[in-house]
């Protein structure tokens, strides 16, 4: 990765980030998905890694999404539509401001449990 990219990235993400998010353990899911492939269960959604879904895209568990998005909207990430709302919590699909995907979700019940086939 380029220096300033990897700057800019970390100086983004900072901001974007919740104010104790960093002091939280996370789980890492490494899911391999076909450009074409159903991005959202129970829908015709499908995945074009042209511009949103690219190869590399974080989907960030958040417990309060408005709070999320407007931390990430205020660091200059892009809203892609509206926060969905699914069986299984909220989803806003963002661009971050080098035009990668990231989704914040917020879980209710299983989460992705009920993401999964």
């Amino acid at each position: 990765m380029r220096p300033d990219l990897a700057s800019n990235s970390l100086e983004f993400f900072s901001k974007a980030r919740s104010p104790n998010s960093l002091q939280q353990a996370a789980k890492l899911y490494l899911v391999e998905q076909k450009q074409g492939s159903i991005a959202v269960k129970g829908t015709s959604i499908a995945r074009d890694y042209s511009s949103h879904w690219t190869p590399v895209h974080l989907d960030v568990l958040v417990e309060d999404i408005e709070v999320a998005l407007a931390n990430a909207v205020g660091a200059g990430a892009i809203l892609n539509g509206e926060i969905n709302i699914y069986q299984w919590g909220k989803l806003a699909a963002l661009r971050d401001p080098f035009g990668h995907g990231v989704c914040l979700l917020q879980f209710q019940g299983k989460g992705y449990d009920l993401v999964q086939d």
